[in-house]
């Protein structure tokens, strides 16, 4: 794999404003890879990565004008079942990290969200979660490992 098997894969790289307002800027395929935001290992591994370097005001950040770079990718195709491997050699983890690996509908949200991967800043257990219409709810105990925090939220 190298870096055009992204741009001609079955991924888009979301460069748009998040649509839940966080202080966040994604970024194009051509930026991330130009500023080592996202690059293929000689193995053929893909690794993206969030910002790191650059240093940020408060002020910048609360009004907008320079946000932290970022990478967010969604496949061009819609599944209506599967099989879905995500395998990570590495996830971030620390002070204002968002990894997730969702699974939604087309008509985000009112069609529902499955988080399979997600985790805030330095928790260190995965939260996995499924947003659904009101009066839909988990059956508890059920065929599943871990506990549920909340089965009707």
């Amino acid at each position: 794999m190298d870096s055009d098997d992204l741009e001609n894969s079955e991924w888009i790289f979301w460069n748009y404003q998040d649509p839940t307002n966080g202080l966040v800027e994604y970024v194009d395929r051509d930026t991330a890879f130009r500023e080592g935001l996202a690059y293929i290992t000689p193995e053929g591994r893909a690794n993206m990565h969030v910002d790191s370097k650059t240093v940020l005001t408060l002020q910048e950040v609360m009004s907008r004008t320079k946000l932290r770079k970022s990478i967010r990718i969604h496949s061009k195709t819609l599944y209506n079942q599967g099989l879905f491997i995500l395998d990570v050699a590495q996830a971030p983890w620390g002070c204002a990290t968002w990894p997730a690996y969702w699974l939604t509908g087309f008509n985000w949200p009112g069609d529902g969200e499955i988080d399979i991967i997600e985790n805030v800043h330095s928790v260190l257990s995965n939260q996995v979660a499924w947003h659904t219409d009101p009066g839909c709810w988990l059956t508890t105990p059920g065929n599943f490992t871990g506990t549920a925090g909340s089965t009707n939220w």
